[in-house]
């Protein structure tokens, strides 16, 4: 253990209790609890130990052995020196907190349990492969289109011209869409729209229009067929377009193992990717495409990267030194 100012802390959702100034197992202090040394994240924490529930709920029998580290505090002063202090069963060695106890009543906080802190450092946690040290997703950035439309702006049209029964006349062309990042559509429901142009009203040429047809190209394009055997007129087609949008996902929560391999999926469809999770006090962030740097290339090591057309790309990673120094 390092000199430093100690602390106690709840550990994890169970609410069991790290507290410090716990010598070994073998201590008469604790012995009776049949308590164990305190795990994360598969870490042995030597210089902790468990504390039991029934125990922690004991706040009176608890608050003995916080009087007593308390207490230390100027004994630890006068012996603070660059070599740790060797730890004894009533913890009479260990260094101190940042307050005096003289100046602390019962009903202080800081007197009893939990917000007690450590100002050092412990010494870095030897992990054996197998271990499970932490855990990770993958979130990713897709494009989609977005889930309302509107009418395509400006409003395409063409102009029918004046016929007759024995002389029909067809009428084609292409919509385009406005970009790649704009999908037209047309539908459900009417197709165009009719307006008679200069033609007399009376003459009602939209009546003599056979037929108008669309026909979807791709996201981009639009075909329309047409046909009409009577007077001038105007054909407004209905067609309405979807913004392109951004949509995040992210991928069920996997562990990391020391010494084992992970395989992240990054599909073709994808955008951006960020392998994103938590080992020990480390907050992990890297995309998979990019090669990795500073603490994160102790980590992990890229073992082989597979593309696959049409599918998607394949990243395998090693966990080779999970809190490097």
């Amino acid at each position: 253990m390092q000199q430093a100012a100690l602390f106690t802390a709840v550990a994890d959702k169970q609410s069991r209790l790290v507290p410090p100034c716990v010598a070994r197992l073998s201590s008469n202090s604790w012995k009776k609890y049949k308590t164990t040394l305190f795990m994360s994240y598969g870490v042995v924490k030597k210089d902790f130990v468990t504390i039991p529930g029934a125990l922690l709920q004991n706040t009176k029998e608890l608050k003995k052995y916080f009087r007593n580290q308390l207490r230390t505090r100027q004994k630890a002063e006068t012996k603070m020196s660059r070599r740790p202090e060797r730890l004894t069963d009533n913890c009479e060695t260990l260094p101190g907190f940042g307050k005096n106890p003289q100046t602390l009543g019962e009903d202080d906080p800081w007197y009893t349990w939990p917000i007690l802190y450590r100002e050092g450092l412990m010494a870095n946690p030897v992990v054996a492969d197998g271990q499970e040290v932490g855990h990770w997703y993958l979130e990713m950035v897709k494009t989609d289109w977005s889930s309302t439309r509107s009418l395509l702006d400006p409003v395409p049209t063409f102009e029918l011209g004046d016929q007759d029964a024995d002389r029909p006349r067809e009428y084609e062309g292409v919509v385009n869409s406005p970009g790649n990042t704009v999908k037209i559509e047309f539908g459900p429901g009417p197709v165009f729209h009719c307006s008679p142009g200069d033609a007399p009203a009376e003459t009602n040429p939209c009546a003599y229009i056979d037929y108008v047809n669309l026909t979807q190209i791709s996201d981009q394009k639009i075909h329309y067929h047409a046909r009409n055997h009577g007077g001038r007129c105007i054909a407004t087609l209905v067609i309405y377009k979807r913004d392109q949008v951004k949509v995040t996902q992210q991928t069920r929560q996997q562990s990391w193992i020391k010494g084992a391999s992970f395989l992240v999926m990054v599909p073709e469809d994808v955008v951006d990717a960020t392998v994103i999770g938590k080992m020990g006090p480390s907050d992990i962030f890297f995309t998979p495409s990019i090669p990795l740097t500073g603490d994160d290339a102790k980590r992990f090591k890229l073992s082989q990267s597979k593309h696959i057309d049409g599918v998607g790309t394949y990243y395998s990673f090693i966990v080779v030194d999970p809190f490097p120094t």
